[in-house]
């Protein structure tokens, strides 16, 4: 509410034919539109170049090839380069919607201020909650997910045994065959049995 009011005020002292938001969009453009090399056409039509690449703009139709004109209602480099070039004045170009007169019409018919909850008027109506909090994706806390959930055995498997262990697996010396060692430590097992007898 008091963001709008300060807007409204803003727009009230504001004596320009646009918006300012326009003049410092087409400052950032300025540059552009000053390098654009424009030749004219007829039916009020032009071509600009820039960095050798080249548009149709047309003033009376508010257009360019580009299409950034038509989008968001503000001239782009290649029209504002032609406004340059032929010294037209780019307020006249702007769509109507950036001009000022639109601006304080948003904002004449603000919030208006409440009185507060204690005057609301009162129901026998059961009072309005906050909907429950939708489901989040992911394991939930505190259920069993699949892993914690007993398989279902066959009917030819034992209700109450267990699945035997797997055994681990041996090693075996490929030189010597003894499962004491592998071949790796073949010759460190050798010298300990000779130094040993």
């Amino acid at each position: 509410m008091v963001r709008i009011a300060r807007r409204s005020a803003e727009s009230h002292e504001h004596n320009g034919r646009c918006r300012p938001y326009v003049s410092k969009f087409l400052a950032k453009e300025f540059e552009k539109a000053s390098e654009c090399q424009i030749r004219r056409s007829t039916n009020d039509s032009y071509e600009a170049t820039l960095s050798g690449v080249s548009h149709r703009v047309s003033l009376t139709e508010r257009t360019c090839t580009c299409q950034k004109w038509q989008i968001c209602g503000i001239p782009c480099e290649h029209a504002y380069g032609v406004m340059i070039d032929r010294k037209f004045e780019f307020e006249y170009y702007v769509c109507f919607w950036f001009r000022t007169p639109m601006w304080r019409r948003n904002y004449t018919e603000g919030l208006v201020p409440q009185r507060g909850h204690a005057y609301w008027p009162s129901t026998n109506l059961p009072n309005v909650h906050r909907p429950p909090s939708p489901p989040q994706p992911g394991r939930k806390k505190g259920k069993e997910c699949k892993k914690d959930k007993k398989r279902k055995k066959g009917p030819n498997e034992s209700p109450s045994k267990k699945a035997p262990k797997k055994l681990k697996r041996i090693m075996h010396c490929g030189m010597c065959g003894e499962a004491s060692h592998n071949s790796r430590f073949h010759s460190k097992k050798k010298s300990s049995k000779q130094i040993s007898e």
